[in-house]
């Protein structure tokens, strides 16, 4: 009965603060405090400084430009658009892994449109299969889409319409990133990763993109980061591994996107091969006792869950009982 009250009072203290947020009353965009001292007048100090002043576009429920089915939150569109108007500095590419039907390209774009600093010439990179699969079904339900696709059905020219009205601003890749290497030359300034969808694809974007990122000037989004499914062991395991060149700055909030700040490029030499086995299970406590306080509060037992699903995906019976515990 005491585990059952707890739980209820956890719930609606849960409910009582994203109404507080939502009326503005607690600040949900906090930057993550760094560990270390931060430089001077640096990028990064920027970013700092500029998370604050997301709240007021959090929770407001204003999306701007044509509305696009989405798996994403409002908050996390709001965050796209304040980068793409304020952040970007026009030093690197825009990437966007794993677009669906665009919204996330179009809120970087509809951003872009109105940062001084940006010209014609700084487009979004958006990659997708743009084929529907069968696990996609129970998300039409969820949020109403009114196209009517099978398995197997290319959606591609769904996306091109959505996203007709930005032009040159956006290019679509129809592409299997599993056989895909990005040009020599790329720079990247932002990345947005909503493509790690398992451990092959984990290695191939972490090897293709980020040691391509610009150091102390680009951001990484793990758009997985606070889901609950074992999948998103990638993004906890991966970036704790690489935390000593992707400093946590912001958890989007009731979201499940995490940005990372690059202090420094990874080579190839700094990466490992990545795989749900090559992590012992004091590396796997030692990365989610690194990334359960990176989220807020009310989104960490997804974390916890999703560490106990890759426990027993990998058969570890001891962690496994522990991730219970």
């Amino acid at each position: 009965f005491s585990q059952l009250h707890h739980c209820r009072e956890l719930m609606i203290k849960q409910k009582i603060g994203r109404i507080f947020r939502k009326l503005g009353l607690i600040n949900a965009a906090k930057p993550i405090p760094p560990s270390k001292p931060v430089e001077p007048g640096s990028y990064y100090e920027m970013a700092l400084a500029y998370i604050p002043q997301l709240q007021s576009l959090y929770y407001s429920n204003q999306a701007a430009g044509r509305s696009i089915d989405s798996m994403t939150t409002q908050n996390e569109l709001a965050f796209l658009r304040a980068y793409g108007k304020d952040l970007f500095t026009g030093l690197g590419k825009i990437i966007d892994l794993g677009c669906w039907f665009g919204a996330t390209s179009a809120a970087l774009a509809e951003g872009l449109s109105e940062n001084s600093r940006s010209n014609i010439s700084d487009i979004v990179e958006a990659y997708d299969l743009f084929d529907w699969e069968g696990w996609m079904d129970p998300i039409k339900d969820q949020i109403g889409m009114k196209a009517e696709l099978a398995p197997g059905d290319c959606f591609l020219s769904i996306v091109e319409n959505n996203l007709s009205d930005y032009g040159s601003r956006i290019i679509l890749h129809k592409q299997d990133l599993s056989q895909y290497t990005p040009p020599a030359h790329w720079k990247i300034e932002f990345l947005f990763v909503d493509a790690m969808k398992n451990w092959s694809l984990a290695d191939i974007i972490s090897r293709s993109f980020f040691p391509k990122m610009i150091g102390g000037e680009s951001l990484v989004v793990m758009q997985d980061f606070a889901f609950y499914d074992p999948i998103v062991a990638t993004n906890h395991l991966v970036m704790w591994h690489l935390r000593d060149f992707f400093v946590p700055l912001h958890h989007v909030p009731d979201s499940c996107s995490m940005v990372f700040m690059t202090s420094k490029a990874p080579t190839l030499s700094d990466l490992m091969p990545y795989a749900a086995l090559a992590f012992d299970e004091a590396d796997i406590a030692a990365a989610y006792e690194y990334c359960l306080p990176l989220v807020q509060e009310s989104m960490q037992p997804s974390l916890k869950v999703a560490r106990l699903c890759h426990h027993l995906l990998c058969q570890h019976q001891q962690g496994a009982l522990q991730a219970i515990d």
